[in-house]
């Protein structure tokens, strides 16, 4: 591909959606959703070596780019039969952890208040942006932490560890106004009560929700996302010549959710509010965290053509990348993004909208945007709402 139609499939990777929402009678009576994001933007990897592929994954999807490097090698690694042990996959898991956890701030601490007549706190995003970073150079000792068969990882758990209680200490404080995040999420009253008596930018959001009586705005019968048959995915994928499975992705004949409310719909509090709020990912750092000890990375592998399949938990849902080595050189490449999952046309934001009440449109617009919000927190929107 020229260098200059790179730059271009480049410049539109970022998921974005153009949603245009009709609304008739005090009701949305409809919705169309127009993905704006190149579905076919991993052709550029195909014809590249597995090195070269690898190392333009960040570059190419600035949007979960951790996530992404990470689905890539596990791709590459399932199909040359090769990869890191448990200590280098924490490892990595754990950067996108980090990762997953600084996009759910982006949008707790600046969108929410923008949605909710509130003030976005920049500083405290920034703030929790400077510890994060902390955290992903406390992982491995080398910068080039992609690398196919792993990287070296450091020991120094006792760094890891300050930083994370930090991290842990400072949602509390921040987000939760001095209250345990635990406490207030333990359940339904604990966590109404704090809502009424808290004055963060976070307990502020949620009280516009519920004064503005849009407690159950969006809210639909839609199938979570469990464990995904990876086998049935990956034999979709590696059948989708013509990237429709891509586009509109089903698993075993059904469109499901993905994200924080899939990961999290066992806790008490969600199965009370049907809803999730995404405070969770500290505690998968330090579940990360335990596992890390010396492991010396495992490049090495004889085997230079496969098919493998990679998939990643991050903050928006679940992300599959599958790739067909052939004697050391990418021969097809595929990404199903969680985007594809979640704004199905007959996905959770569908079934959520159409039929919702509608008030003054300020206060629908708002609302839509929060339930996007909701949903997956990596997204951007172009949002149309259109009154009858």
């Amino acid at each position: 591909m020229a260098g200059e139609e790179s730059r271009a499939v480049l410049a539109t990777l970022e998921a974005s959606l153009a949603l245009r929402v009709r609304v008739e009678g005090g009701r949305i009576v409809g919705l169309e959703i127009e993905g704006k994001r190149p579905l076919q933007a991993a052709r550029v990897l195909e014809g590249r070596s597995v090195e070269a592929a690898l190392a333009a994954l960040p570059v190419m999807f600035r949007l979960c780019g951790t996530a992404q490097s990470v689905a890539g090698l596990q791709a590459v690694e399932a199909a040359l039969e090769c990869g890191p042990g448990p200590v280098g996959r924490a490892a990595r898991s754990m950067l996108v952890t980090v990762e997953a956890l600084e996009q759910s701030l982006w949008r707790i601490l600046l969108d929410w208040p923008r949605c909710a007549d509130g003030q976005p706190d920049a500083a405290s995003l920034d703030h929790f942006r400077r510890k994060l970073r902390a955290l992903q150079r406390g992982v491995f000792t080398d910068r080039r932490w992609n690398r196919l068969g792993g990287a070296r990882v450091k020991a120094d758990d006792g760094a890891l560890r300050a930083t994370i209680e930090g991290v842990d200490a400072d949602i509390d404080e921040i987000l939760f106004g001095g209250v345990r995040g635990a406490e207030v999420l333990a359940s339904r009253p604990a966590f109404e009560a704090w809502i009424g008596d808290t004055r963060t930018a976070t307990a502020s959001a949620l009280e516009w929700v519920y004064s503005n009586g849009l407690a159950d705005f969006g809210g639909a019968d839609v199938r979570l996302a469990g464990d995904f048959d990876t086998d049935y995915v990956s034999d979709r994928l590696a059948g989708d010549d013509n990237w429709a499975y891509c586009e509109r992705p089903e698993h075993h004949g059904e469109v499901h959710q993905t994200g924080a409310l899939a990961r999290w719909s066992d806790a008490p509090l969600v199965r009370a509010l049907h809803g999730e709020h995404g405070y969770g990912l500290v505690e998968a750092l330090r579940e990360h965290m335990l596992t890390l000890a010396p492991e010396e990375p495992n490049g090495a592998t004889a085997i230079t053509t496969g098919r493998g399949l990679g998939s990643v938990e991050t903050a928006r849902g679940r992300l599959f990348h599958w790739v067909e080595v052939r004697e050391g050189t990418v021969a097809r490449y595929r990404t199903l993004a969680p985007t594809e999952w979640n704004f199905h046309p007959d996905g959770p934001l569908a079934a959520g909208l159409v039929g919702a009440p509608a008030g003054d449109a300020d206060t629908t617009r708002r609302a839509v945007d929060l339930l996007v919000t909701a949903i997956d927190p990596c997204v951007g929107v172009e949002l149309e709402l259109a009154e009858a």
